[in-house]
């Protein structure tokens, strides 16, 4: 999907449509060239698992948005790694911790798509900026 449009992306909330028109590619490419019979079909469909989300917050952003968004969104959390470093505080630590436990877990689920954890990011990178 990425190799397609690799420079803006699909567009923003477009990875569930283009993942069904993937399979469905996919599926044309077997039944063409009779790699799978049809007594097979009912496991080529347990095997189209929609997931809708790559779990992985950053290829999603790559795929949705292509390079451009990606870079975007890079250069957004290593500013936050970087003003953390340079003006450290140790009561900053406690909003730091978490948002490094976010960018991690982004590698392996997709954490900003459910709504409480998105609110919870948005206070804790607020309350960053808090002056002691």
């Amino acid at each position: 999907m990425i190799s397609e449009k690799p420079i803006i992306g699909h567009g923003t909330g477009s990875y569930y449509k283009e993942e069904l028109n993937y399979y469905n590619r996919l599926e044309n490419y077997f039944k063409q060239n009779k790699k799978i019979k049809i007594s097979e079909k009912k496991e080529l469909e347990n095997f189209y698992s929609i997931a809708g989300h790559t779990h992985n917050e950053f290829l999603q952003i790559y795929v949705e948005n292509g390079i451009l968004g990606f870079l975007l969104m890079l250069f957004i959390v290593i500013y936050i790694i970087y003003d953390f470093v340079v003006d450290y505080r140790a009561g900053k630590i406690i909003t730091f911790l978490p948002l490094l436990a976010i960018v991690i877990i982004t590698n392996f689920s997709f954490p900003l798509h459910m709504i409480h954890n998105l609110v919870l990011t948005g206070i804790m990178l607020g309350g960053n900026k808090i002056d002691n």
